[in-house]
């Protein structure tokens, strides 16, 4: 781990410092015009402390990526090929944005699309309950637009709070879900309500998750306008794998619903690498999808990655099936980007 910061570091002082790869002498004395985009840049495991060839890269380093052993930078355009070439540099992806992903269904229990429908008679959640596993002793981290203590979230502890990685920290909505999207996934996850109890099969009356018992660990990463991009989601499964254990905690899964549109393959996609070493350290990775439907020939990263677990809507066409994949358990330790501190929904309002 030393080796690797050692490394990230060395090639993020090349890129503050400018560096070039294939590119001619000539053009790397050139200072570029090109607008800056922001890129995740990641290293070649093993590869010691890469050097660079010249000078051409003008560019600057935005935020550390331990889990993934990378960067963020600002780098002109024109120039991206060039940090490419670096010896050391595993690769160069945009920082691209993502998008939450979200359908609306009818939430009434006698409609086929309700909770109650899908937990007591599609996937067999009601069955689970009933054998008394009801996820309790469990959180799950929902990497999303926040989260707010809204009915089914009001019982004590229930909903807590990890770090705000979006672009309203440090104003008053900070944690505070402004979207929508992610007060929804943690109520599809572990929402509960008051008058509920087990055991909870066969319950039309209150609003009863898929875990009606799990915890939610709320890690906002999206504004109101559902905002974000790679590199906040990177940073907030670093924190998942490095503070998943910290003050109680017991982090076990982590919800992204979201996903890029990108086309490269999971091995080089940054994010997919990033849930990667989560699943590593033992958590089990839930990622969209995509709501395209069925029939539709794209997956989103990161669920191309063989070690998530995909989720997806339903269609009567289109029914789930059971997953055919496990996580090992098996903790390791990166560095994480910061360490927030986090407490329940009481302290925060």
């Amino acid at each position: 781990m030393h080796a690797t910061r050692a490394m990230t570091v060395a090639v993020a002082t090349l890129v503050a410092a400018g560096l070039t790869g294939p590119a001619t002498a000539s053009a790397a004395t050139l200072t570029s015009s090109a607008d800056a985009v922001s890129v995740i840049v990641r290293e070649a495991a093993g590869s010691g402390t890469p050097r660079a060839r010249g000078r051409g890269v003008r560019g600057s380093v935005t935020r550390q990526l331990g889990i993934i052993g990378g960067f963020t930078a600002q780098v002109p355009a024109d120039r991206i090929e060039a940090l490419r070439g670096v010896p050391g540099v595993q690769s160069v992806s945009e920082n691209a944005s993502l998008a939450l992903q979200n359908t609306d269904v009818q939430s009434q229990a006698a409609q086929a699309g309700s909770l109650y429908t899908i937990a007591n008679e599609v996937t067999g959640a009601s069955a689970m309950w009933d054998a008394g596993y009801t996820g309790e002793g469990v959180d799950v981290a929902v990497i999303d637009s926040g989260a707010v203590p809204v009915d089914g979230f009001t019982a004590d502890g229930k909903l807590v709070f990890g770090p705000d990685l979006s672009f309203e920290v440090g104003t008053p909505l900070e944690n505070l879900d402004t979207n929508g999207h992610g007060t929804h996934m943690a109520g599809i996850i572990a929402g509960r309500d008051d008058a509920a109890s087990a055991p909870y099969s066969g319950d039309s009356s209150n609003y009863i998750g898929m875990a009606p018992d799990a915890r939610i660990v709320s890690i906002k990463v999206a504004d109101a306008l559902g905002h974000t991009d790679v590199s906040q989601a990177i940073a907030a499964i670093d924190w998942v794998v490095e503070h998943g254990d910290d003050n109680g905690l017991n982090v076990r899964v982590v919800n992204m619903s979201f996903g890029t549109d990108g086309v490269q393959s999971y091995h080089l996609d940054p994010l997919a690498y990033a849930a990667e070493q989560a699943w590593h350290a033992g958590i089990v990775v839930v990622v969209a999808v995509g709501n395209e439907g069925f029939g539709t020939g794209k997956v989103n990263n990161p669920a191309t990655d063989p070690t998530s677990s995909p989720s997806a809507a339903t269609t009567p066409r289109a029914r789930p099936t059971r997953p055919t994949t496990s996580p090992r358990r098996s903790r390791t330790t990166v560095t994480a980007r910061a360490t927030p501190t986090w407490s329940p929904p009481a302290s925060a309002w």
